[in-house]
């Protein structure tokens, strides 16, 4: 059976591997497969680009797909609004979240709204 890795635990293998533990010893210790730490190794770069890219690091790290964005630049500016709000001490519900990625998608001049999507 097939079991997905967060983020987090793919950083502390990252972090076992620079500190010169073998592949086979970290498998061990994690309870983890070899290829599976083989792939991590390999995909280290993107791993650690993707953990400093996000504007949520500590919760992004709780993720076990590493997706991108579909409307980049809608998300940021819908999060630089959601801080906004909060340190406002706003409550904000998911309806007025959705409205506001709306808005934001239709004042979006990029060609990326096209492929914008909002759920319920």
């Amino acid at each position: 059976m097939k079991k997905n890795i967060s983020l987090t635990e793919k950083l502390d293998i990252i972090k076992m591997i620079k500190e010169g533990i073998s592949v086979k010893k970290s498998a061990t210790k994690l309870n983890k497969s070899i290829h599976t730490i083989y792939n991590i190794k390999r995909n280290q770069s993107n791993i650690i680009d993707y953990f400093v890219q996000a504007n949520v690091p500590e919760i992004i790290g709780k993720f076990k797909q590493m997706r991108k964005l579909q409307c980049e630049n809608v998300e940021k500016q819908l999060y630089n609004w959601f801080a906004e709000q909060r340190s406002h001490d706003n409550s904000i519900t998911e309806e007025t979240l959705i409205v506001k990625a709306k808005s934001i998608s239709k004042s979006d001049l990029s060609n990326e709204r096209k492929n914008c999507e909002f759920s319920n």
